[in-house]
């Protein structure tokens, strides 16, 4: 890996985590009426009930939950300067194929969108709050 590949390297990874972190932050700040759970249930905000589906079981709703987390995804990334998208993809790339990319790597969404919801689902399921664990410990009582 050069000098200029390692900062490729680095700037993608950087644009990684804070994508992430962008789309979490969206998805906790999703309207209450998508959610599903009821009124009477302890969860209050969307990623608690992300957190919670893939912990414990999908919904039969979950389609429409993934759908939503793809759409936060791309919407952050379109977001983003081509270089920015380059860079993540260049990461994502090296990161998922484990050998370097051609240097002339350019943007591919599908491999982003794939990898973010990949790394989203994965902090959902080893995310836990008193408010999660409530409701999952709710379920297993009746």
């Amino acid at each position: 890996m050069e000098i200029g590949d390692y900062d490729l390297y680095e700037g993608g990874k950087i644009t990684f985590k804070a994508t992430v972190g962008k789309v979490i932050y969206r998805i906790k700040r999703a309207p209450k009426n998508i959610m599903q759970s009821g009124d009477d249930s302890f969860l209050t905000n969307f990623w608690d009930e992300v957190c919670v589906q893939v912990q414990d079981e999908y919904w039969t709703c979950w389609s429409l939950y993934e759908y939503y987390i793809e759409q936060t995804i791309l919407s952050i990334i379109d977001a983003l300067t081509y270089n920015k998208r380059r860079a993540l993809s260049y990461f994502l790339y090296w990161e998922k194929e484990f050998e370097e990319p051609h240097e002339d790597l350019g943007y591919y969404p599908d491999l982003c969108q794939e990898m973010l919801l990949n790394e989203i689902l994965e902090l959902a399921l080893n995310y836990r709050n008193l408010k999660i664990q409530k409701y999952l410990d709710s379920r297993y009582l009746d």
